[in-house]
Formats: C-alpha cells, structure tokens, sequence
C-alpha cells in the first residue's frame, strides 16, 4: 500500500473511515495513518473525527470515528 493507492481509493470513494482503509488494503490503522500523514501535510486530504454513539462513555474506536475526505 502506498500513499498513491490511497489517494486513488479516496478520490474514487470521495471519503474513508481509517478503519475501512485499513481493512481494504489490509494493514493496521497505524500504516493508513502513516501514509495518509503524506496528503494531510500537502492539504489533499481533509481529516475530521465524528462522535461515535450516543452512550456517553468516550470510548469509541478512532478507527471508526476517523474520517478522510479527498479534496478535490
């Protein structure tokens, strides 16, 4: 996996959950983050964490509130 395939994932999906990501070219989190440092340091690629539940207790996986949006 190299950042050229991510952006070429995310420019097709428009946006990802670090968790998709990561199940789709299947490595850990840690590599998608790794790689996606690239595009976020040139402003490709916007991140944003969304609220995970409605339970209250601040536990939700990153991997699943993670978002990464391709800018166009």
């Amino acid at each position: 996996m190299t950042p050229s395939l991510l952006k070429q994932y995310l420019q097709e999906h428009e946006q990802a959950s670090l968790r998709d990501l990561a199940l789709h070219f299947d490595v850990s989190s840690e590599v998608i983050k790794d790689a996606m440092s690239l595009w976020l340091r040139k402003g490709k690629v916007e991140q944003s964490t969304v609220s995970g539940c409605d339970k209250g207790c601040c536990q939700c996986d990153s991997e699943l509130t993670t978002i990464y949006y391709w800018k166009s």
